[in-house]
């Protein structure tokens, strides 16, 4: 069964002649999946184009702060409209990486998984317009002596890909002027050494599932799925030899990947999908962020790891917005 869905995108092609290239290949996935897609903008535009010619589910492609934070989600509630993915409480909760510690230690009483997170500081906005960098430096450095490297990061951001390593304290206040710039929360933690990795997770309660993880590497590889991601590159399946040189215990560490992964994504709420971005430290699974609402183009780790599992695209696309429409 096909269902009329809109597809709300950064920019509608009016400009450049035509939709972004990740925006058309969901287009084009929509529509070989029997669907009929049109696109959408924020703007004035959309709650009218919503309201009056509702459509059987919104999916969103925005990639800024309104794809991440839980106000689309808000909006579409408001106006009763089924969309993938998760509710805006959710996505706010996951939205604000200062609060994943508490997440992580609930999964950990739980029993049904041993995550942990990096240690660190959340630096309110409000420090440094009071206090300015160098005092804010001087707490950090007071509160975290002779820890090198740290990592430092918006504690709001979909993903923590964004991270920077300081190795001193030079590289420090470098990272915490360039992060404060953007007027919100900083994170400031350990830097988790080991192999970087995205699972992502579909499904709502005990019917989720992890597909394989994805590896994230800072530049390409020679991997038959290694594409770029935000200045990024991910290669699925990760393959094994980075877990454990003994197949058996890879797969073993692989499972323990997952379960974690299962945990946050239930532990969080998350209605659908999601995508946990955590560090394998050759010990335990240590978790960055969970982001509640993940990119769904071909490039992206969702849709890699899909076809891994051998979800294709517009199967992949399909069967989230049957959860959507039917409330599953």
């Amino acid at each position: 069964m096909g269902y009329r869905v809109v597809l709300l995108t950064d920019d509608d092609g009016s400009q450049s002649g035509g939709l972004a290239p990740r925006d058309q290949a969901l287009c084009d996935a929509l529509a070989h999946g029997g669907h009929q897609v049109a696109t959408a903008q924020l703007g004035e535009g959309l709650v009218p184009c919503l309201a009056g010619d509702r459509p059987d589910a919104v999916m969103s492609a925005l990639t800024g702060s309104a794809g991440h934070d839980g106000s689309i989600p808000a909006l579409l509630d408001v106006l009763q409209v089924p969309f993938v993915g998760s509710p805006a409480s959710v996505c706010r909760s996951a939205w604000d990486r200062s609060t994943l510690e508490y997440v992580v230690d609930a999964v950990n009483r739980s029993g049904q998984a041993e995550p942990a997170c990096p240690n660190g500081l959340c630096l309110p906005a409000a420090a440094f317009a009071s206090w300015g960098a160098a005092t804010v430096l001087e707490q950090v450095v007071d509160r975290l002596p002779g820890v090198y490297p740290v990592s430092v990061r918006p504690a709001c951001s979909p993903t923590p890909l964004d991270r920077r390593r300081a190795d001193d304290a030079a590289q420090l206040a470098g990272a915490l002027t360039a992060v404060s710039a953007a007027g919100g929360e900083v994170l400031v933690e350990d830097w988790i050494g080991g192999v970087e990795l995205a699972v992502p997770v579909l499904g709502t309660g005990e019917r989720a599932y992890a597909l394989p993880p994805v590896e994230v590497r800072s530049a390409a590889g020679d991997g038959e799925a290694a594409l770029p991601v935000a200045g990024r590159v991910g290669r699925a399946p990760v393959p094994a030899e980075l877990l454990s040189p003994h197949a058996d215990e890879a797969e073993a560490i692989r499972s323990e990947i997952e379960r974690a992964a299962v945990s946050l994504h239930c532990a969080y709420g998350c209605q659908g999908l999601s995508c946990v971005h955590l560090v394998w430290d050759g010990a335990r699974p240590v978790v960055l962020a969970v982001d509640a609402a993940p990119a769904l183009s071909p490039e992206a780790f969702v849709p890699q790891a899909a076809q891994v599992a051998g979800i294709s695209l517009p199967a992949l696309l399909t069967a989230l917005l049957e959860a959507a429409v039917e409330g599953d």
